[in-house]
């Protein structure tokens, strides 16, 4: 029961330090269940990698959109959390190029959440949008189930494993 409450801690500690940071903050994030965050912002490619990691995702960070396209060419991810705003390309360009070579969900995550935007980036291919700031547990609920839809995760002989811990995507089931 101790372990219960010292890690709901850390997640509310830390969902409030992220919820605080994504207020006013630009950045691209590539996320899988082993994760690739892209964001100029390395704080906050920190505050997410360590709130992921209470969910049992691990993350590592890039921090350039040309970056991102380069290093998406590269690996395979089951999501990708995309900001508009970038240094080198802007997210809607990286965007425009992934969907060239793959057709991994796109979550986009943004400042610019004026209605024309949103519209914009699911237009050109996003599968969610969520405007900044927003809170990391909506964040995470989007995620999971642009997951869910995944038909690479759909299949159910897939079974994802990290530590002592086995997820069942379809059946929507973890054993730990």
């Amino acid at each position: 029961d101790q372990m219960l409450v010292v890690r709901e801690e850390q997640h509310l500690r830390l969902g409030a330090q992220l919820t605080e940071h994504l207020e006013g903050r630009h950045g691209t994030i590539v996320v899988e269940l082993n994760q690739k965050i892209i964001d100029d912002d390395r704080e906050l490619c920190s505050l997410l990698a360590d709130f992921l990691a209470l969910e049992g995702f691990q993350a590592s960070s890039v921090h350039h959109g040309v970056e991102a396209v380069a290093h998406c060419r590269k690996h395979n991810y089951d999501a990708i959390v995309l900001d508009i705003m970038l240094p080198g390309m802007q997210g809607l360009d990286v965007q425009r190029q992934i969907r060239q070579f793959s057709t991994t969900p796109i979550l986009m995550l943004t400042a610019r959440g004026a209605e024309s935007d949103r519209i914009l980036g699911l237009e050109l291919g996003a599968d969610d949008y969520v405007p900044k700031p927003c809170n990391p547990r909506e964040l995470l609920a989007r995620l999971r189930a642009i997951l869910r839809r995944s038909p690479k995760l759909a299949d159910e002989s897939v079974t994802l494993e990290a530590g002592q811990t086995s997820i069942n995507p379809a059946e929507r089931r973890a054993l730990f």
